[in-house]
């Protein structure tokens, strides 16, 4: 069943009465944004994500951990003078954190897989990398079930261009125990990774034969890693791509976007334990939409979406909450002229649901998006209040006219250096004065095309 978009906020709007969201943004003067969220084992919130305000040493990992009132505990960024992109968080046994990220900052000259380790004051233990000649990015990072972890990702072959996927197994420790990296004829790649209690793995991936084209598929491994059962979603009428996959009792339940002859749809997908289909619910909008995560809770499936809409070029941040036969019950949307996305969701024990993402403000800085909200059925907030936080810590101090420039460079918004004669219309400046310090401004105006 097909429910339009106009038809989502009306049914939101009926029911707006029964719960009330609150909404949180962090930010520096360059662009933020909030990738991940965990609940701690002393049921603190940990914030992963990724930030540019700190530019002068590119792009880095941001890490915060708060209260349950977004009262900030500590912030921690995380990186050198490349640029690191945030991925996920995993909580340790010893209440110690891991969290994995994609760096350029490589011995190899390219990109590889970076993997932290703090404590719970936000003290760095240690730190370490992984990679080859490739460049290597990760997708996720799983807790196995004795003290070990996996990262799934993909290769980039820098000859040609093509994808592989890439598995790592992980000692305590941040130690390589398996390395696995495959080569295939198609773009490939290992996207997420679950582990029954009796060792049973079950790995999900998608396959792309080309940019149009694309399967997700689901294997279900034994212990040893031996293929026990493998099965494939999507065909030349439908791409698909899967996002997330978590276990529900003996159900595996995966999420993602595709593509249904032509027109761009979002869809969560329910499996038995052997990998065959119980139930799926393809939803096709009138812009693109993609399930970026899922939970459940309740009985209920509550998916993280970011749904770019086509006519305006904004997009929309969306939270679903579907049954357990995958039915739409209710959603919240943000809908605004400016842009907004979620990325990733959690249950506080107190029942608080938990949202991350992204929000453009006004002066066009992309911020970490915290919403809250107290109740398991989700409304639409119709008045969009923002409530500011001081828990950013990377943010540049603005600069003195009276100084006297001793030079100045120029980055895009991900922290990359531009070339003074050849600027987009919006990029950063950075002044460096003769005293020593520095100052940074965000320009928007008419690009910057010379020789």
């Amino acid at each position: 069943m097909k429910v339009s978009r106009l038809l989502l906020i009306l049914i939101c709007i009926c029911f707006v009465h029964l719960a009330k969201g609150q909404y949180y943004f962090f930010g520096g003067l360059g662009m933020d944004q909030g990738k991940s969220i965990i609940v701690c084992a002393n049921q603190d919130l940990m914030l992963l994500g990724s930030t540019s305000s700190d530019v002068e040493q590119a792009a880095n990992v941001y890490l915060m951990r708060v209260d349950t009132n977004m009262q900030c505990i500590w912030s921690l960024s995380l990186g050198g003078h490349g640029i690191e992109q945030a991925i996920s968080i995993v909580e340790t046994e010893e209440e110690e954190f891991l969290i994995l990220g994609n760096t350029s900052d490589s011995d190899n000259n390219g990109y590889d897989i970076a993997l932290w380790k703090v404590d719970a004051e936000g003290e760095i233990l240690w730190q370490t990398q992984y990679g080859d000649e490739q460049w290597n990015f990760a997708n996720r990072l799983i807790k196995g079930n004795a003290n070990d972890y996996w990262i799934t990702g993909y290769t980039i072959n820098i000859d040609d261009g093509t994808k592989d996927p890439l598995l790592l197994h992980l000692s305590e420790v941040g130690e390589e125990l398996q390395y696995l990296s495959y080569v295939t004829e198609s773009d490939d790649d290992f996207v997420d990774l679950d582990i029954l209690d009796n060792g049973t793995i079950l790995l999900s991936g998608n396959t792309c034969t080309s940019e149009d084209v694309c399967t997700s598929w689901i294997k279900i491994l034994d212990n040893s890693g031996a293929l026990l059962d493998f099965n494939t979603f999507g065909n030349d009428d439908l791409s698909t791509i899967v996002t997330e996959t978590i276990l529900h009792g003996q159900y595996i339940v995966h999420c993602g976007h595709t593509v249904q002859n032509g027109i761009p749809s979002s869809y969560l997908r329910r499996l038995n334990s052997d990998g065959t289909l119980n139930w799926e619910q393809i939803e096709a909008y009138s812009q693109e939409e993609t399930y970026l995560s899922v939970i459940e809770y309740g009985g209920h499936y509550y998916i993280a979406t970011e749904s770019y809409v086509s006519s305006t070029g904004d997009t929309d941040g969306i939270i679903y909450r579907r049954n357990e036969g995958g039915w739409y019950q209710d959603a919240h949307i943000i809908q605004t002229n400016l842009n907004t996305g979620f990325f990733d969701l959690v249950f506080h024990p107190n029942g608080d649901l938990f949202a991350i993402g992204y929000y453009t403000t006004v002066q066009q800085d992309i911020a970490f998006l915290i919403y809250k909200h107290n109740s398991t059925t989700l409304v639409n907030d119709l008045n969009l209040a923002i409530i500011p936080t001081a828990c950013f810590t990377v943010g540049l101090e603005e600069f003195e006219t009276i100084k006297s420039i001793d030079s100045t460079q120029f980055y895009n918004w991900m922290g990359q250096k531009l070339d003074a004669t050849k600027l987009p219309a919006c990029y950063i400046r950075i002044d460096y004065f003769t005293d020593g310090t520095i100052a940074t401004q965000k320009i928007c105006g008419v690009a910057v095309e010379g020789d």
